[in-house]
C-alpha cells in the first residue's frame, strides 16, 4: 500500500492549509484492473450544447439552489472551516433559511 499526502497552503483564498491523501494498492492481476471511473453522460438540459455559463461575482442566480432546495442557511452551503465543528449546529439554528432570488429561473 502507498499513501500519498499533499497539503496546500494558500491564505488569499484558503481559510486553512487543504489537506488530501490517496491510498493506492497493489493490484496483483494488472489485467483485472481498470484505472477509469464509468462515467455517462448527462443532459444538461437548460443550455446549448458546448455552451458554458459564467457569472461575474455575485450575479449566479443559482449559487443558493442547493440551500433552498433543502432548506438550509445560505452560509452552511458555502462552507467554510467553522461549519465543520459540531458547534456550528446551534450558530445554524439562528441563520434565515436560503430562498431563490426572484431573478432566477425555476428549475
Amino acid at each position: 500500500m502507498l499513501t500519498h499526502i499533499s497539503i496546500a497552503e494558500d491564505p488569499i483564498f484558503l481559510a486553512e492549509p487543504l489537506i488530501k491523501s490517496e491510498e493506492f494498492n497493489l493490484v496483483p492481476d494488472p489485467n483485472n484492473f481498470n484505472p477509469f471511473y464509468p462515467c455517462e453522460p448527462a443532459d444538461e438540459g437548460e443550455f446549448e450544447r458546448g455552451t458554458v455559463p459564467s457569472y461575474f461575482a455575485g450575479e449566479n442566480p443559482y449559487v443558493s439552489q442547493y440551500a433552498a432546495e433543502h432548506s438550509l442557511p445560505q452560509a452552511v452551503t458555502l462552507g467554510g472551516p467553522e461549519t465543520m465543528y459540531p458547534e456550528y449546529r446551534e450558530k445554524m439554528k439562528g441563520l434565515p433559511v436560503a430562498i431563490y432570488p426572484a431573478a432566477a429561473p425555476p428549475r
